[in-house]
């Protein structure tokens, strides 16, 4: 392995990668990335809060994931977090659409 891989390879072993939300709180790098992830979802009205029935909580899970992006010289050019829906819970309501038309 180059020297320029093992250096690489140390800067991102030594970054962490938050695993949920909880941990990413905890780090003020995370922390902004998730608020201006939260407001860009805000502001583009990518979806909107429906009336539960009772007993539930959500209707469709979701999750963050956290990654980081490199720059060419190996140095991070940004940290980046999403909240994806879970496709499983997509599924199950879709399918029942599609075969009652």
């Amino acid at each position: 392995m180059s020297d320029a891989a093992k250096v690489f390879m140390g800067e991102v072993s030594s970054k962490q990668i938050p695993q949920n939300i909880e941990e990413a709180m905890l780090d003020e790098h995370w922390k902004m990335v998730v608020y201006d992830e939260m407001k860009a979802l805000q502001e583009n009205n990518t979806w909107k809060l429906p009336t539960l029935l009772d007993g539930k909580k959500t209707v469709v899970g979701c999750k963050w994931v956290f990654t980081m992006k490199y720059k060419a010289n190996e140095t991070v050019e940004r940290y980046k977090a999403r909240l994806v829906a879970k496709g499983n819970t997509i599924r199950i309501l879709l399918s029942p659409a599609a075969n009652l038309d």
